[in-house]
């Protein structure tokens, strides 16, 4: 999983870096037929950007329900691991919270892209959300990277406990 996740994750940086970027040139193209295009290409790659970023976190959620709920059921079975149940616990704790706002933040930043488009908001709003969103997003892959390379070990320790 780790390695899916790293895959997952560098498309999806690289998608908000895409559209970011396109943010910023959006107002900076000479021909106003372009700049309309362009436009609306930001807008649907920034829809896109945020419904590929739950994607992302929900597998890792997933991941944890999946994978922690089979090892706990692994090691009640031995009727041992009280103390490995406890840690698989404690990396959904370190988890979850950072994926849950890495995903509520680029919808927020979504909604009110749509809100300034058609000034309801200052952009500069807007904008912060996307900042914020991004920077988020950053912040949550390196975590779950963490943790998730964390459970591969204890998958492995419950594997190699249950062959014994």
């Amino acid at each position: 999983m780790p390695t899916i996740h790293m895959g997952l994750s560098t498309w999806l940086l690289l998608f908000w870096a895409t559209m970011t970027a396109s943010g910023f040139l959006k107002g900076k193209l000479p021909i106003d037929a372009i700049a309309a295009d362009y436009g609306r290409w930001h807008q649907v790659g920034g829809l896109f950007v945020a419904v590929f970023t739950c994607l992302v976190h929900v597998i890792v959620m997933w991941h944890f329900l999946g994978s922690g709920k089979a090892m706990k059921e692994a090691l009640a079975e031995r009727g041992a691991g009280a103390d490995k149940a406890q840690f698989i616990r404690r990396m959904k704790m370190k988890v979850y919270p950072w994926t849950t706002f890495a995903m509520l933040v680029p919808i927020a930043g979504a909604i009110l892209g749509g809100a300034a488009l058609n000034h309801y908001v200052p952009l500069p709003v807007h904008l912060g959300f996307v900042l914020l969103g991004f920077a988020l997003n950053i912040a949550a892959v390196v975590i779950a990277q963490k943790w998730l390379r964390a459970n591969a070990r204890l998958i492995r320790e419950v594997e190699a406990m249950l062959r014994a």
